[in-house]
């Protein structure tokens, strides 16, 4: 299973790329959006990314900050 963590897709177009990129595909994940800049934000994104930063894409309980997710089904149409 995949989880996407991301901003608001309104304001960071590195979110709304990665949301994009995943829902081209007929992969199933899971959106999980954290509120920029607020406490809620600093209080959760460490749970999934040692960086602090979004988009992060999380497979089978790892973290991977891939630039092609295609290698996680190479089937999905990403290529």
């Amino acid at each position: 299973m995949l989880t996407l963590v991301i901003g608001n897709k309104s304001y960071l177009s590195w979110s709304l790329r990665a949301w994009l990129a995943l829902k081209q595909t007929d992969l199933p994940f899971t959106e999980i959006k954290l509120p920029l800049d607020t406490p809620e934000f600093y209080d959760r994104i460490f749970q999934y990314s040692p960086s602090g930063k979004v988009p992060v894409l999380i497979h089978d309980e790892r973290t991977n900050l891939r630039r092609n997710p295609a290698g996680i089904s190479p089937d999905a149409g990403m290529a």
